[in-house]
């Protein structure tokens, strides 16, 4: 399979000061549907994943992608429950423990009321599995997601666990050309080394 990862185009909640966004279904904004009319990659790919969030429906409505779109909850982005629509700044002023805990050691930190990075690993791990198991080695696949997807992937790529989290800068419209080795180096991780 050939798969490439896109996260979703600028929303309102990630250009200047960073609010969790969670699973709150906001759209993209203006610079984000700018930033989707310069996206290249736009043929070529028999099928097309997102999740089901309005962030990611919207960045393949402005690219204008020709095929079949299919949404999978699996897809979202790590459920940040109470922490939801909070500016970072504000979640770290008041919850500074947890916050030092979030940076330090996200592997071992849940959102209160919310998902720890074991709950999204599960997810994503699900959804692999399946993508795996529905298609050819020859089946060129576009995924629409979030930043918290990518970096869980990348993780455990690269380190079998989720410590390194924060490793990677995943800005809008990132891309990631996941290949066939990834994949397998992922799903052999179905336990992770927290």
């Amino acid at each position: 399979m050939i798969i490439k990862i896109l996260r979703h185009a600028e929303t309102i909640w990630n250009s200047g000061d960073k609010i969790f966004q969670g699973h709150y279904d906001i759209g993209i904004s203006q610079r984000g549907k700018e930033q989707c009319l310069g996206f290249s990659a736009r043929k070529g790919y028999k099928y097309v994943y997102t999740s089901p969030l309005k962030r990611c429906t919207d960045t393949i409505k402005y690219i204008n992608f020709p095929n079949k779109i299919t949404k999978d909850k699996r897809l979202m982005e790590i459920d940040t429950g109470k922490y939801t629509g909070m500016p970072n700044k504000l979640v770290k002023e008041n919850n500074p423990d947890w916050w030092s805990k979030w940076i330090v050691s996200p592997q071992n930190t849940c959102f209160p009321d919310g998902e720890c990075l074991t709950d999204l690993h599960r997810r994503v791990f699900s959804f692999f599995s399946e993508l795996n198991s529905l298609h050819n080695f020859d089946d060129k696949i576009l995924i629409v997601t979030h930043g918290g997807v990518i970096r869980v992937l990348l993780s455990v790529i690269e380190s079998k666990n989720l410590s390194k989290f924060w490793r990677y800068d995943i800005k809008n419209l990132f891309e990631l050309d996941f290949k066939e080795t990834d994949l397998d180096t992922f799903l052999s991780a179905k336990t992770i080394n927290e």
